[in-house]
């Protein structure tokens, strides 16, 4: 997966499903973490996304 690809997948993304909102609204129960949810969020994402292109 090259950087052109992902850039159109997020931009594709975020017109179609609205994704900012998405990841904005991510949210766990941790109290302080040091990685915010929403990038926790975003890397499963792009994850899951690799796993269902690779299959």
């Amino acid at each position: 997966m090259n950087r052109q690809w992902a850039r159109e997948l997020v931009s594709y993304s975020s017109k179609i499903y609205q994704l900012k909102s998405m990841v904005k609204q991510a949210k766990d129960g941790r109290r302080s973490p040091d990685i915010s949810p929403s990038t926790i969020y975003v890397v499963m994402l792009v994850e899951e996304i690799k796993y269902v292109l690779n299959f």
